[in-house]
């Protein structure tokens, strides 16, 4: 009977801390949290940077094209393309970086995408590396001239 005793204040003992605990990290976390928020706000204030414009599209047609250089006449945005899995559907995000006018690219697979809306127009795009063969990012066709820099 005394060993009964012992082992139930023993577990009594170690118990009533882990009982206590979440009482008091628990009004920790909501004034923690509570900061934090407000400290999110006053930073998004400040911040004025633009976020990269995302689109998401359905894909419509995925080749492997014959590698053809290609340049640009003019300054225009790279994309980023990231690929659903299990779903024809591709998420195109605006890259940070712009096509030099001073490269000459290299193209060898081509993607076809639309928004999936009746009527809606096909864009395409390519995917570009550099002279070194290190990955450029994706542009849109139309903004490219075929051929080399000259």
């Amino acid at each position: 009977m005394m060993k009964k005793i012992n082992v139930l204040l023993a577990t009594v003992a170690l118990a009533l801390p882990l009982a206590a605990a979440p009482l008091t990290s628990a009004t920790t976390l909501v004034a923690n949290a509570a900061t934090k928020t407000t400290a999110k706000k006053a930073t998004a204030k400040k911040k004025t940077t633009t976020k990269a414009k995302t689109t998401t599209y359905t894909l419509k047609k995925a080749t492997s094209i014959k590698k053809t250089a290609y340049h640009a006449k003019k300054a225009g945005a790279k994309y980023t393309i990231t690929f659903a899995a299990d779903q024809a559907k591709a998420t195109v995000k605006t890259s940070k970086t712009k096509l030099s006018t001073k490269q000459t690219y290299t193209a060898a697979k081509k993607v076809e995408l639309t928004t999936g809306k009746k009527g809606a127009k096909t864009v395409t795009y390519l995917h570009l590396k550099n002279s070194k063969g290190a990955y450029a990012g994706w542009a849109k066709a139309s903004e490219l001239t075929a051929g080399a820099l000259k």
